[in-house]
């Protein structure tokens, strides 16, 4: 789902990934959180400081590895 300006969400596929994408449209920075044994390989979210946010999901069970940044 897109609503310009405002919000994306989407699944999108390719080169065998599959990967969950929701960003806020005032959000220029996100996360990108790579999982493993989940439904999707990849989260990338939109949030103000990715940096924390990856810091605390990259302590979490099941998380392979989390990037935080533009």
């Amino acid at each position: 789902m897109r609503v310009p300006g405002v919000a994306t969400v989407a699944t999108v596929r390719g080169h065998g990934e599959k990967v969950c994408v929701a960003i806020h449209g005032d959000t220029p920075r996100g996360v990108r959180v790579h999982l493993e044994g989940a439904p999707w390989d990849e989260w990338i979210v939109g949030c103000a400081d990715p940096e924390a946010v990856a810091a605390a999901l990259a302590q979490r069970e099941g998380v392979s590895r989390a990037d935080g940044g533009s």
